[in-house]
């Protein structure tokens, strides 16, 4: 019996094996910023870490941190493991749903974008697994879609904005319990944040102002680029499985049988809000699209079933899942080349692990250190805060602080000045970094908790002596009056709005 289910299976296996392989080599070889930021966070929580950051949605440290009675090394590697298993069963679940080809609509699931941005942040590939476990149970006519999508939001906020997808139930009562299921899911870390900072939106908060708000001075035009590189291989059977969808939809006429074509409406949803979302967002980077990937998968696959049905080719399903594995074949390969340039990538970063040997020779492994590398200090056990801001440095230094700053960062500009940096004693310089500070004595190690609106209000307080309103409710809501007030109003802060509002 299990004999046939391996042999049943054995693509499905095959694809799981090399791509898991992937994702493990990656983490081994490279540091990210993102996931050393989930890995503190889950260290604050179940180890008393002493560096956190509010911004970051919970659940992947909740699930690291679980996982953390193994080992924290082990935790990260087991982490990579069952998520990349978690996007195998959320593929083939889907897949069903659809009435796809299972081992083909993994197979083109697992492309080259996926794998090389899957995992390296730690959020994106476990968001897509929720979110196509939510499209499948909506399907499905199942209320287990709120749950999964309150977990695919707890893993990237952009998940809070999708619930519009759930009027896709065949009642009005599976509307409302996937709805208030999804509100459940959610509500612990809306409670977390009101008992520690007095505010349900606090992480969202910081989020918004940190990718959205404060930078939309540095607004990107959209990249279309940025488009191809999601869909890369796929992209022309896209082209030709959504014009087929699309024509399809206008064919039925009824509006009725349009709202019955679920799987149509809700990659049709997603595609124009992860394209929406894309546009308004200030800095565009391509990871930024990881939702665009879903409707890919869909409507390629109908492509690639409806050039099989144009030249009439016998066994139909048989050469679909064939040209999906030739794709798949051709993406890892692909990624496989790519390899020795991630290991390189990996060696530059290696010198964040190596500068803690160089701390502790100048005797700084118990001292609170400033650096533009700060969450690698963290992450490799080095306690650090923010680098300074210019106007900061002299003043820190006089105080007996020590400022790390890393060449490799590229920020702040002023590191880059000799003049300026050959102003202040150089404890030590290498080619990679160097350290600021004199023998004063410096501040011991003290757990960093302090939030990014706090941390730009304090600093702009400091520069020029004005303060900034960093209310949540303002940040989030400062352009809808009635929003604003309301929020104040549950947070019992009355219904006035501050006209106090955020200096840019």
């Amino acid at each position: 019996m299990k004999e046939n289910i391996l042999k049943k299976n054995k693509g499905i296996i095959f694809i799981l094996i090399l791509s898991t392989i992937f994702f493990i080599i990656q983490h081994y070889l490279l540091f990210s910023w993102d996931f050393s930021s989930y890995v503190l966070n889950a260290k604050y929580w179940f180890n008393n870490g002493t560096y956190f950051e509010l911004m970051r949605p919970p659940l992947v440290p909740v699930i690291i941190g679980t996982l953390s009675i193994f080992g924290w090394k082990v935790a990260e590697y087991l982490f990579v493991i069952l998520t990349s298993i978690g996007f195998m069963y959320s593929s083939i679940k889907l897949a069903d749903s659809l009435k796809f080809n299972r081992i083909a609509f993994y197979a083109i699931s697992t492309t080259p974008f996926l794998l090389l941005n899957g995992l390296i942040n730690g959020t994106e590939l476990v968001s897509l697994i929720f979110l196509e476990l939510t499209i499948a149970y909506t399907i499905d006519d199942k209320v287990k879609s709120g749950l999964c999508l309150g977990l695919s939001a707890l893993s990237r906020y952009t998940g809070l904005v999708l619930f519009p997808i759930f009027i896709l139930h065949k009642s009005l009562k599976n509307i409302i319990k996937s709805i208030v299921i999804f509100a459940l899911t959610i509500l612990p870390w809306l409670i977390y944040n009101l008992i520690t900072t007095g505010n349900i939106f606090s992480s969202l908060a910081n989020q918004y102002a940190n990718n959205v708000l404060f930078r939309a001075y540095l607004k990107q035009p959209f990249n279309f680029f940025h488009i191809i590189e999601v869909q890369n291989i796929l992209m022309p059977f896209f082209i030709l499985g959504l014009f087929y969808v699309i024509y399809r939809l206008i064919c039925l006429k009824d509006i009725k049988k349009i709202f019955l074509s679920k799987a149509d409406l809700s990659m049709l949803f997603l595609l124009t809000f992860s394209l929406y979302s894309y546009n308004n967002i200030p800095l565009k980077f391509s990871r930024y699209l990881f939702t665009l990937l879903l409707p890919t998968f869909y409507f390629a696959y109908i492509g690639i079933e409806q050039i099989a049905k144009i030249i009439k080719i016998k066994k139909q399903r048989l050469k679909i899942t064939a040209v999906c594995m030739i794709i798949f074949l051709i993406s890892i390969t692909t990624i496989c080349v790519a390899i020795p340039s991630i290991k390189n990538e990996g060696d530059i970063h290696a010198h964040f692990e190596k500068s803690t040997e160089q701390i502790k020779a100048l005797n700084l492994e118990d001292c609170l250190l400033y650096s533009n590398a700060w969450v690698a200090l963290n992450y490799y056990g080095m306690n650090a805060k923010p680098s300074p801001r210019e106007f900061e440095v002299q003043k820190l230094i006089n105080k007996g602080e020590k400022i790390i700053f890393f060449y490799e960062q590229q920020e702040p500009n002023f590191i880059f000045n000799k003049t300026y940096i050959n102003l202040f004693p150089i404890m030590y310089q290498n080619n990679q970094y160097f350290i600021l500070g004199n023998n004063k004595e410096c501040t011991r190690k003290q757990p960093y908790t302090t939030s990014y609106l706090q941390g730009t209000h304090d600093s702009i307080l400091e520069k020029t002596n004005k303060t900034m309103n960093i209310n949540p409710c303002t940040i989030m809501f400062s352009n809808i009056e009635i929003m604003e007030k309301t929020c104040n109003m549950i947070h019992m802060k009355g219904f006035e709005i501050d006209e106090n509002r955020v200096i840019g």
